[in-house]
């Protein structure tokens, strides 16, 4: 179905429809006070109380968050993990660039549960059906609430670790229009700008209300090199020891981490690795070698610490990608309909086209190519290097193609979405029956184009250069006939194109033409189309017509769900075919349907009866799902309120929820991406890990003591699903209170602890956990080993040099059923609002007007998160709390304080990012805080953002001038924490960039 067919059903839900609900609303009245729907239940409620914690981000905190990107809004919240964010996902070898996604209590974008006003929403990305919060711009967001564990009963799967509710703005009447822009002043960096206009009007004597907004917004791209505080950080091995610490007791660090931790062994003009004497060449520009400069420190094989300013190293920053470019254009329609006073019909529809420039590093060519003696653009300079390494095939190239530029993905990615809903009541004599019948509908197409991609066997065919006797130039080896065979190298394979269109690559200097450069070289087109309908039916009603507890009627909800889910992914012919650097890729089409029906009752059984019998009150739910692909699942849910006294409430939630593996993890066909890994079996790292020495001359390919990785850059892999997958189960509890005192009237308290378990969890590792879980379990774990391809002894000199490589040359990734997944913490939140006038302002034309304090606070702390990755070791698990690798600080904390007085206000938000340690902190792991590493923690930072609005009155309206300053002491960053190079930890968005000012103005009538 399209989406226009979708627009042409919502019409005929509205009049096929009408007509049978006029009938039935005859026989009604209006209820005698207003309902409403929270998030987390299905059953109206005269107030907002809940059994389980819900967070909010208001829409004064999305206005005052200076950017247009909502998921960076949402990921300030305590609560939220940050590897889901933008900046997570750049820089991604992959088609992730510029998504962000929700990631609740950091168990994982697929456990959390992204809703559209209490509906499903479309995903925008085969690799995860997530929903992408760059597909709702915030011009079209009221506020976002979410709300922790316990709602797969109520919603269904995907929201084990709980649902985020974007709740849109609705009914709007007037015009209103909103400009900003902001940018990173020190290094003028970052810049966005956006803007938005809405019209809204009534008809029919405000039976009609029909509003449309416009939407745009442009981001600048952010590179890791643009920002002060970065300067290629990375570990090194402490220069005191030239080793290891021998006496790891003593207290001094074995590691350090320091600036300008870049590699000597590959850049952009070439490296020439000679195996004989361990000497290392480059060049300039012009072909002219020169000695490489020398490290001063050791990070690996590949990486060590130098001189500030080293021109001919290679930085990891200079093609570090921390935001993309993103420009976005869109509109959304809605309209509300109250057909009779018991019947109404909605209609939301949105078009959004996002555009996203991402990149990452250059193809390289790393320990795979054999100088040949008869190269056709050796000089004689070169060949005097060593003339015994080059007729013995000891030299090796290495460089980066960076002359053809950075590798990158250009994603145009249209969301479009159309939701009908008819809600009404009637009059059923047992009770009045409030209803609600909703189709939605909508799908992603996303054009991918991944630019200067290489086809290895053309750059093969084309570095292989001699001199073409015939003419006397340079040429491809296999276009010139009585040329020899390469004797260190095999002959190219899976070239495309005829090879006489070979032109010879000069690997010295950066003097190659665009047509050597370009031979090489590719643009792969990859297109994806995801599509999702949704169909429900619910009901709800109480039993005061003929049951009545003694804290009122019962209140019921029931319902039933149809979905389906279906993705269209439509490779490159050349990834299919397995002709580019990419791992071969196949197309992929596929779907499921789910069927749900679910039921929920809430018992009041007494209110204000008296001291410590002021309220209790029971709710329970229970969902069952039919999957096409799993068979049946359920959830289910039980909690209780009790207030002893008024402004006490004590409350607690248990629920079980499933998860059945979706599209992408048990059917992804075999997709092609680049890893970063360090290796767990190199030197350097083996001794993080007691176990690790007894388990790598196991899967190691000749190792022996002191073996040391040839690379730490970037291997080839797949990531791919597993058919084999079973729904993972969760079982999460919050016990809590809610403190509103009588006798301070402005105040309110929530404490909760949640606890969320989960087995046989769905996880898709990284490539670095792959790695490290092979050899950190009691013997090899062959649910990793087997999914990582080492290279055999002597893989790269066939002449005999004897180099024993035994590198990681190929990872697998799939998802698995993991063991366990576990955390628990406590979370608070507080407000509390007063008048005051401490300043005597007199802004407005009243007399003495007092000004308002309004002071919101969120508090996490996180207990536990733990992973267990084993199944044959179910007591090791890896301790993420409290690290920085993932960006999980035990504490996080958020408070914003606003003072209103007339058209002037001022919010001033403090937010806190608590101390992380820099080292493993996982049972049986080498412990680093004493003598491994310095620093061994990230020290806490409080950020502060001021933002100040001032309201002029204009006609028939306002304009609300405002200005703001995230950050601003312009905090350093604790170093590594914003790209993690070389070892270091990746913090991603938990720490902020630099001072960030921004200004705009909104024009409302």
């Amino acid at each position: 179905m399209s989406i226009r067919k979708a627009t042409l059903f919502a019409g005929s839900m509205l009049f096929t429809f009408a007509a049978a609900g006029y009938a039935a609303a005859q026989t009604t009245t209006p209820p005698n006070q207003p309902l409403v729907i929270v998030t987390g239940s299905r059953i109206p409620k005269p107030n907002l109380d809940q059994p389980v914690p819900v967070a909010l981000v208001t829409q004064q905190i999305i206005q005052n968050s200076g950017t247009p990107d909502l998921g960076q809004v949402i990921a300030t919240l305590p609560s939220m993990g940050v590897q889901g964010t933008m900046r997570a996902n750049s820089n991604s070898f992959g088609n992730a660039g510029g998504l962000t996604f929700p990631d609740l209590r950091n168990l994982g974008i697929q456990r959390t549960l992204t809703l559209v006003d209490g509906e499903r929403h479309v995903a925008a990305d085969p690799g995860s059906f997530a929903v992408d919060l760059g597909s709702i711009p915030p011009a079209l967001v009221d506020r976002v609430e979410v709300v922790t564990g316990g709602a797969s009963a109520i919603y269904g799967s995907d929201a084990v670790a709980g649902v985020v509710n974007i709740i849109l703005k609705k009914r709007f009447v007037g015009y209103e229009a909103e400009i900003q822009g902001g940018v990173y002043p020190d290094g003028n960096y970052g810049y966005n700008e956006s803007g938005s206009v809405t019209i809204g009007h009534n008809f029919l004597n405000d039976r009609i209300n029909v509003n449309a907004t416009v939407l745009w917004d442009s981001n600048q791209q952010i590179l890791a090199n643009q920002v002060p505080s970065d300067h290629n950080y990375g570990r090194i091995n402490n220069p005191f020891f030239g080793g290891a610490n021998p006496t790891p007791t003593n207290g001094v660090p074995e590691f350090l981490i320091a600036p300008n931790v870049e590699s000597e062994f590959i850049n952009n003009t070439g490296v020439l690795f000679d195996l004989v004497t361990g000497g290392l060449t480059t060049f300039t520009p012009n072909g002219t070698p020169f000695p490489q400069q020398h490290r001063i420190a050791t990070n690996s094989f590949a990486f060590g610490q130098f001189e500030p300013d080293c021109k001919t190293c290679f930085r990891l920053e200079d093609y570090e990608l921390i935001i993309p470019k993103t420009d976005r254009v869109g509109g959304d329609v809605r309209l509300s309909y109250e057909i009779t006073p018991h019947l109404e019909f909605d209609l939301d529809e949105k078009l959004i086209q996002r555009e996203i420039y991402d990149f990452n590093q250059p193809s390289i060519s790393f320990a795979t190519v054999v100088l040949s003696p008869d190269n056709a653009f050796l000089t004689p300079a070169i060949r005097a290097l060593d003339p015994f390494a080059l007729n013995n095939g000891a030299i090796l190239i290495d460089r980066f193609l960076g002359d053809g530029g950075a590798r990158t993905t250009y994603a145009r990615r249209i969301t479009e979405r159309v939701v009908p809903t008819l809600r009404g009541d009637f009059d059923a004599k047992f009770a009045e029956v409030n209803w609600q019948a909703t189709f939605n509908y909508g799908e992603s197409i996303n054009d991918l184009s991944n630019r200067n991609i290489e086809l290895p066997g053309n750059f093969a065919a084309s570095i292989d250069s001699v001199i073409d006797p015939a003419t006397g130039q340079p040429a491809c080896r296999i276009n010139v006939p009585s040329a020899p065979p390469n004797p260190f190298n095999p002959p190219p394979s899976g070239l495309v194109g005829s090879p006489s269109a070979c032109v010879p690559y000069n690997p010295f200097g950066l003097q190659n033409s665009r047509a050597a450069i370009m031979y090489s070289r590719t643009t792969e087109i990859e297109q994806q189309w995801l599509y999702q309908e949704v169909a429900h039916f619910d009901v709800n009603f109480d039993t005061s017509r003929f049951l009545n507890l003694p804290g009122g009627p019962i209140g019921l909800a029931a319902g039933v769900e149809w979905r389906k889910e279906r993705v269209v992914d439509d490779q490159d012919p050349l990834v299919a075919a397995g002709l580019t650097e990419v791992a071969p890729t196949p197309n992929f089409t596929g779907g499921f349907e789910v069927t749900e029906g679910y039921g929920e009752a809430s018992f009041p059984v007494f209110k204000h009866q008296g001291f410590l019998l002021d309220e209790l009150t029971f709710d329970a739910a229970d969902r069952y799902a039919d999957y096409t692909t799993v068979g049946g699942v359920n959830a289910w849910k039980a909690s209780v309120v009790y207030g002893p006294i008024p402004g006490l409430k004590l409350r607690g939630d248990y629920s079980v929820a499933v998860r059945a593996p979706d599209l992408t993890e048990a059917f992804l066909p075999p997709s092609g991406t680049f890893f970063t890994v360090a290796d767990p079996c190199s030197s350097e790292n083996i001794g993080s890990n007691p176990n690790r020495a007894k388990n790598c001359p196991l899967v190691v390919p000749g190792f022996a003591p002191g073996f040391t990785a040839t690379t730490n850059l970037s291997p080839p892999g797949i990531v791919t699903g597993n058919d084999k997958l079973t729904p993972e189960q969760a079982t999460s509890y919050t016990l809590g209170f809610v403190l509103q005192p009588t006798f301070i009237k402005q105040l309110s308290l929530t404490v909760d602890y949640y606890n969320i378990d989960i087995k046989n969890a769905i996880t898709e590792p990284t490539a670095q956990e792959i790695a490290d879980n092979c050899v950190d379990g009691p013997a090899p774990d062959p649910q990793f080993c087997n999914l990582i391809t080492r290279a055999p002894h002597n893989e790269i000199n066939s002449a005999g040099a004897g180099i024993v490589t035994g590198d990681i040359a190929f990872i697998q990734d799939t998802f698995l059923n993991a063991s366990r997944l576990f955390t628990d913490g406590v979370e608070v939140q507080g407000t509390y609002a007063f008048w005051a006038d401490p300043l005597h302002l007199k802004l407005s034309k009243e007399d003495d007007l007092p000004g308002k304090v309004t002071m919101n606070v969120d508090f996490n702390f996180l207990m536990h998160l733990h992973d267990f990755p084993f199944q044959t070791a179910p007591n090791q698990y890896i301790v993420e709390e409290g690290t920085a690798v993932n960006g999980t600080p035990y504490e996080r904390a958020r408070a914003d304080i606003t003072y209103e007085q007339g058209p002037l206000s001022v919010t001033w938000t403090m937010r806190y990012v608590g101390t992380t340690a820099n080292f493993n902190r996982s049972p049986g792991q080498a412990v680093y805080a004493s003598n491994a590493i310095s620093p061994a923690y990230f020290p806490a930072i409080v950020y502060h953002d001021v933002v100040v609005h001032y309201k002029l009155p204009t006609w028939k309206g306002t304009t609300d001038l405002f200005a703001g300053v995230n950050d601003l002491l312009n905090q350093v960053p604790p170093p590594s924490a914003i790209t993690g190079n070389n070892g270091g930890p990746d913090g991603s968005a938990l720490y902020d960039l630099g001072l960030y000012v921004f200004a705009g103005a909104r024009v409302r009538y």
